[in-house]
């Protein structure tokens, strides 16, 4: 054992991207931004793409009311994403199987997202 204890950690998972900035929005989501730019979050051993940052960025939090994800760069600009929080767990209690669970977070999507959704589903489901 070398610096720590082995014990305190639960190995899960083991994922290829280098991650520059991330945070957990939820137990069950990991949100970040890889070396190329990329910002995806992590749900139910799926990577899902968000977006991409033009430049350098760091997450600065994430607003659950807004359903804003912040990100500054190395200037100081703010920038925000939305990620919906209540997509997020439709999509763990698809990877989950728990589908009438899934259905009790529809009506609160708006229909805009309904083609990632449906993507999602094709893709998962």
């Amino acid at each position: 054992m070398e610096d720590g204890l082995e014990e305190a950690f639960t190995f899960v998972d083991e994922y290829s991207e280098t991650v520059q900035s991330g945070l957990w929005v939820s137990a069950d989501c990991f949100t970040f931004i890889n070396i190329r730019g990329s910002i995806s979050y992590l749900i139910g051993g799926k990577i899902m793409k968000l977006g991409n940052a033009d430049k350098k960025h760091h997450i600065l939090g994430y607003d659950g009311k807004q359903n804003r994800l912040y990100l500054v760069d190395k200037n100081l600009n703010i920038y925000t994403h939305r990620l919906l929080l209540s997509m997020m767990n439709f999509q763990v209690c698809i990877l989950n199987q728990q589908i009438d669970k899934a259905r009790s977070y529809l009506p609160t999507i708006p229909e805009s997202f309904f083609g990632k959704l449906s993507k999602f589903l094709e893709l998962n489901g």
